[in-house]
């Protein structure tokens, strides 16, 4: 797949389409329910990747992790919810003076 043209983005969705994963330009997110279905799921992407020839990056994987921030957002067993430092800050943004 030749990075850089203008449908390698759509060409990584479809080559990991699958239930449980979240492919975002060259980010890879894989939420299972249970250990078994995440091991499948992991198992399923890794050889697709590996049935193109694409490789990952060891030191930027992370591995069963219970809560991982993806697209600025907080993914856990409960859900998806903005991360906090976020939320704070529009918590504490100064109101207008002006109509300007």
């Amino acid at each position: 797949m030749p990075f850089g043209l203008r449908n390698a983005g759509q060409t990584f969705q479809r080559l990991i389409d699958i239930l449980h994963v979240f492919v975002c330009m060259v980010d890879i997110l894989v939420a299972s329910t249970s250990h078994e279905e995440h091991h499948r799921d992991l198992m399923e992407v890794l050889t697709r990747l590996e049935a193109h020839g694409l490789v990952l990056n060891a030191e930027k994987c992370m591995l069963g992790a219970s809560a991982v921030e993806y697209l600025g957002h907080l993914v856990d067993c409960n859900g998806i919810s903005p991360l906090p430092e976020r939320v704070e800050a529009i918590k504490t943004v100064l109101q207008p003076r002006t109509r300007k």
